[in-house]
């Protein structure tokens, strides 16, 4: 039985009278802020919230230095005015309102030219799709709420990726300085009949956002609070049973376990509950809200005899390989239309070379061969992921036939623009689209207990920082 636990926090806000508006203080999750992003935060405002969750290294830092930077902010901030905290614990409602790209909304492709000239804002914005179809508007609405951690084992708070030390070493430092939840976790929980949904809307309708916004992308945030007891007593309740599904914050969640072992370690673990033993999430329903997942391209170099036609002809064993003559904007609209009957992918080649289509075979022999490609994951959950077939059935087998052990370089992005763009330039030989995961692909993989490869999601909007803060020390 699956027993997660929800509580009301007393959460931190900025004072918007003392910043004079919440929008030029908020900023994207840290991971994605480029360095060019972290100078223009910075310059937007200086209290911007950028100066917290991601400062600025100096001449003469020391390795800790940006981290007791942003904790003495944070205290002094609190002690000014700049942050207010609210004096009865609530639960808060957050919801994003965006433009959701849907390929399928367009049956014939865009007609739009293709030619690539140089970065394009709408792909490579953090908080933008990447491709730009006919685009329809999306709500994903969800609680914020003080989550009881627990280790993965449990089954209550489910991981779907690896983690890697260097950023969990990054952000239990910035705890240890700031004490403090200084975004929210993205987590994601299945509720198919839309119970909490209702509870939701009864507190929406019937308030005033506390925060109300429209980002640099054009995303409109809304932010309600609740401090009725009965309406929490049923959100708590609706979680009692109900497995949550990390989507974004794996660091940050992992982290706050490690912090949590310390402090309880420090005080003698206490039989009783503590601030650390919860962990500031934003949860929502994956069954009923506009939550979309893009797909992360892959761009192939380092291939040292690479020829189109060799590739196309080792491709054949496993897949009907086919030209089209599309434009780069049609792409997602024609791999969405097999999906999900069966494995589909783009290939640009360059040149006169052009776009394929490779669709898996659908004959006995040909998926005897793909479970022998698989190995251990032939019949899982991630051996089906379009992720899966294509690093193992393209990049690894039918790649590896052509260069042999040869050590790829392999380049991630969402933008199909750039990914075009790296192989017309000759950096790289060829590029891989994909669709994106689906939310349910997802789920089976967690439930088999696996995780899932390497850049297979990027949900899409992500939460913003500095809407909302969670003191750990009281």
């Amino acid at each position: 039985m699956f027993m997660a636990e929800i509580i009301p926090f007393k959460g931190i806000l900025y004072n918007a009278k003392a910043v004079g508006g919440i929008k030029d203080v908020v900023a994207p999750p840290y991971d994605v802020i480029s360095p060019e992003m972290q100078v223009s935060l910075y310059e937007r405002h200086p209290k911007n919230v950028i100066r917290l969750i991601l400062g600025k290294e100096f001449p003469g830092d020391g390795p800790n230095d940006k981290y007791r930077r942003a904790g003495e902010l944070f205290r002094q901030w609190l002690r000014d005015g700049t942050l207010i905290g609210d004096p009865t614990p609530g639960l808060y409602i957050y919801e994003e309102e965006y433009e959701r790209d849907d390929p399928l909304d367009k049956a014939a492709g865009s007609a739009q030219d293709t030619a690539y000239t140089g970065p394009r804002e709408v792909c490579c914005h953090p908080h933008k799709p990447c491709i730009t179809p006919d685009r329809r508007r999306r709500i994903q609405r969800g609680i914020i709420a003080a989550v009881k951690i627990e280790e993965y084992e449990k089954g209550v708070i489910l991981p779907h990726e690896d983690t890697m030390p260097g950023p969990k070493q990054d952000r239990l430092a910035l705890m240890r300085e700031c004490k403090a939840n200084l975004s929210p976790i993205f987590g994601m929980y299945p509720d198919p009949g839309g119970e909490t949904d209702a509870i939701l809307d009864e507190i929406t309708s019937s308030n005033k956002p506390r925060i109300q916004l429209t980002d640099d992308a054009g995303i409109s945030h809304r932010v309600w609070s609740t401090t009725d007891e009965y309406l929490i007593s049923k959100l708590k309740s609706s979680f009692a049973a109900t497995p949550i599904f990390i989507a974004d914050g794996h660091h940050r969640y992992e982290t706050t376990l490690v912090y949590r072992n310390e402090i309880r370690s420090q005080m003698g673990n206490p039989p009783y509950a503590l601030p650390v033993d919860y962990a500031m999430m934003w949860l929502v329903n994956m069954d009923t809200q506009d939550m979309t997942v893009l797909p992360t391209h892959r761009v192939v170099g380092g291939l040292k005899s690479f020829e189109p036609a060799r590739f196309i002809s080792a491709a054949e064993e496993l897949f009907k390989v086919t030209r089209v003559d599309r434009t780069l904007t049609e792409i997602p609209g024609i791999l969405a239309g097999y999906k999900p009957a069966t494995h589909a992918f783009a290939a640009y080649l360059g040149g006169e070379a052009g776009f394929f289509i490779l669709t898996l075979r659908n004959d006995r022999e040909t998926r005897a061969r793909l479970d022998q490609i698989l190995g251990d994951e032939a019949g899982t959950a991630r051996g089906r992921l379009d992720v899966t077939v294509l690093h193992r059935a393209l990049i690894s087998h039918a790649l590896g036939k052509i260069e042999g052990k040869t050590l790829l370089d392999i380049k991630y992005t969402r933008d199909i623009h750039e990914a075009s763009h790296l192989v017309e330039s000759g950096r790289y030989q060829l590029a891989f689209f994909l669709s994106p995961t689906g939310l349910d692909e997802i789920r089976a993989v967690v439930k088999a207990g696996s995780k899932m490869p390497q850049k297979s999601t990027y949900f899409y909007p992500k939460p913003l920082s500095g809407l909302l803060f969670r003191d750990l020390q009281g």
